[in-house]
């Protein structure tokens, strides 16, 4: 059985923060998920001083990432979880969409063959796999869970 285990990292009055992971067969993995053939209708976007992308997803996806939202908000049986931020995008007119956030190493992120340059405009609206990690969940007045999914690794595929 898949469980995934916490482990504190710090505490201040805003939350406390922990480092998650996966615990498959008694050894432990980080949780990624990779998203196949997915697109981006706005591109990069920036909130405050945070870059994110907002990737349109199937309905497999949104079920995997479901998913692992309710193992985080039931994983930690020591706090009275009531919520959990859902990273999933419903809007009506728009396809649902999953908010990635890009590291601060960002222009790592994008695969590309040598000598290739691809920026983050060329991506919009262009098919990619999308490699995308959780490192981190936090947690406000012991009661709502917040986590990130990290982009690892953007591939431009080559049908576009």
């Amino acid at each position: 059985m898949t469980s995934i285990k916490y482990d504190k990292i710090s505490e201040n009055k805003w939350g406390e923060l922990f480092k998650v992971s996966l615990i498959q067969n008694n050894n432990f993995k980080p949780i990624e998920i990779i998203l196949k053939n997915v697109n981006s209708i706005f591109g990069k976007e920036t909130e405050y001083n945070k870059s994110y992308i907002k990737w349109c997803i199937t309905k497999h996806d949104q079920d995997i990432i479901e998913l692992l939202e309710k193992m985080l908000k039931d994983s930690f049986t020591d706090y009275n979880i009531e919520s959990i931020n859902s990273l999933i995008v419903r809007r009506e007119s728009y396809p649902t969409m999953v908010k990635t956030k890009l590291p601060n190493n960002s222009h790592k992120t994008i695969k590309h063959k040598p000598g290739e340059i691809i920026t983050f405009s060329d991506i919009k609206n262009k098919s990619c796999d999308v490699t995308l990690k959780v490192k981190v969940a936090n947690i406000r007045s012991k009661q709502k869970i917040s986590y990130n999914l990290e982009i690892v690794e953007i591939a431009l595929l080559n049908n576009n």
